[in-house]
């Protein structure tokens, strides 16, 4: 009886646990299409994408984020293994009850003044939020003005911007044939996980400095306001500088009662009722019905070509 009960615990538990997980994927995937589809100039309301959809480019770019981490972390991680042996070797060697004696009496000198030596660093984390972080978040969603790509050659957004904004708008459009703008682009989400890396751990040590005061969730109000709005951009500037914009190639071979359609058609989107195409070469969305279509070819993915490409230098 143990035993079943046990089982259904754990299985009441795993299937929470997959239901919470799909949900933040699919809240992921979502920011990441919509901020995608604003960049390249399309309406949303045009597109109409299967949940699956979502969740896979959710995933995309959890699995982005855990790699970038992975490479960026690799190294300290082999130091720590490395240096770790030996800290403990040397602590045995030089004696494990003086090494405890000293630090237990800096600890006591830390918490007899432990009031004023937390407000002064809670302080200090206001002052890195309002003088460091806001700033910072500021310039770094600049990237989330830039839009209308395929329509007009660095986008709305980017032509008012400021130089930065520009340069990246223009490594948006050569990063398929420049590699340089590509490691550009991906040294920018680089930059923004860092600072959501900070944002966190900025949160984290206002939540614990706070611990016991009357006024603790208003006072650390503000650094969980950032926290999340880092949160909900991070996937956001995923979409704009790490997504690649790759689309099926289609040919429309042949449409009842009107004539063949010719041009470089994307697959934008389908569903069970139409096709959604880009025209490249009109610079135009095509909505074909299924129903009027005879005869489509669907080929590989290519990546869709923005406006000015080749000529963004």
């Amino acid at each position: 009886m143990d035993l079943v009960k046990g089982a259904a615990a754990f299985i009441a538990w795993l299937s929470g646990s997959l239901a919470a997980l799909a949900g933040i994927l699919y809240a992921f995937g979502y920011l990441v299409t919509l901020s995608n589809l604003y960049s390249l100039g399309l309406d949303p309301l045009v597109m109409s994408f299967d949940p699956l959809f979502y969740l896979q480019r959710g995933s995309r770019f959890v699995l982005y984020v855990a790699r970038l981490v992975f490479e960026r972390l690799l190294d300290p991680l082999v130091l720590l293994v490395l240096v770790v042996p030996v800290f403990l070797l040397l602590r045995r060697f030089f004696g494990e009850r003086l090494h405890a004696q000293r630090l237990g009496q800096a600890f006591g000198r830390v918490r007899a003044g432990a009031g004023a030596w937390r407000g002064l660093m809670f302080a200090a984390l206001l002052l890195l939020l309002f003088w460091q972080m806001l700033p910072t978040y500021g310039n770094l969603t600049n990237l989330l003005t830039i839009s209308n790509l395929l329509f007009e050659p660095c986008g709305r957004g980017a032509a008012a911007g400021d130089a930065g904004t520009l340069d990246l708008c223009k490594a948006l459009i050569q990063r398929t044939a420049n590699p340089a703008d590509a490691d550009k682009l991906r040294t920018q989400f680089l930059f923004a996980l860092f600072f959501f890396l900070e944002a966190a751990f900025v949160f984290y040590l206002a939540w614990r400095l706070s611990a016991g005061w009357k006024l603790r969730l208003l006072l650390v109000s503000p650094f969980a306001v950032v926290f999340a709005m880092i949160l909900v951009s991070l996937p956001m500037i995923f979409a704009i500088v790490a997504l690649s914009n790759e689309f099926s190639t289609v040919r429309v071979m042949a449409v009842a009662g009107e004539p063949a359609i010719e041009g470089d058609f994307y697959l934008l989107n389908k569903t069970a009722q139409a096709f959604v195409l880009w025209d490249a070469r009109g610079e135009r969305i095509l909505w074909l019905p299924v129903g009027k279509l005879e005869q489509v070819q669907i080929g590989q993915k290519r990546p869709i070509p923005l406006a000015g490409a080749g000529k963004a230098e």
